[in-house]
């Protein structure tokens, strides 16, 4: 175990590679993963996505695990295991390879365990330095193929959001960001 000043001085990936023996490898549809890894590369297809078809620079947030978890159901097959990817998303958190949190008061939204998140770059680093988008090239191809099409029929609704997620955001905009994510399954915030 672990002493909180030893864990305090490791890096983020050092913290994962420890906090990975509790996240066994599980089967998502026909793969054998490593759930919090398979976070990383969702929350970086999202990323990369909005990035090379929303022509935008500006990192956003992933509104809710459940956004992740329904890219990760509906690209690679459901998790059998209940409890796994909730798990692995506070792996990753904790490690901090990710910036996961509550969402911000400003968005408006009721339920305060509701989280925002998206990926650091630490948790870049982690994807590089364990060579994933080679090493997971089928999960990361499926995810990529995926969200690229689901983004570009949904193109004009992921406009206005991170259009909008732009501006300030007042209890207006906070209105307009809900409404425009509720017609997506991969919701964003700013």
């Amino acid at each position: 175990m672990v002493s909180n000043i030893e864990w305090d001085d490791l890096n983020p990936i050092e913290r994962y590679k420890i906090m990975q023996n509790r996240i066994p490898k599980f089967r998502i549809g026909t793969y054998q993963a490593d759930i919090g890894e398979v976070i990383l590369l969702t929350l970086y297809t999202i990323d990369l996505v909005l990035k090379q078809e929303g022509k935008t620079h500006y990192h956003f947030y992933i509104l809710d695990d459940a956004s992740v978890s329904h890219l990760i159901g509906v690209a690679l097959g459901q998790i059998s295991e209940p409890g796994i990817l909730n798990r692995a998303f506070i792996a990753v958190d904790e490690a901090k390879l990710v910036y996961r949190f509550t969402v911000a008061k400003k968005f408006k939204i009721r339920d305060d365990r509701v989280k925002q998140l998206r990926i650091n770059s630490w948790g870049r680093e982690y994807i590089k330095e364990y060579k994933l988008l080679k090493t997971q090239q089928d999960i990361f191809g499926t995810l990529h193929s995926y969200f690229i099409k689901y983004f570009r029929t949904q193109q004009p609704v992921y406009a206005n959001v991170c259009a909008t997620l732009l501006l300030d955001i007042n209890p207006h905009t906070a209105e307009q960001i809900q409404s425009l994510n509720d017609l997506l399954d991969i919701k964003l915030l700013s």
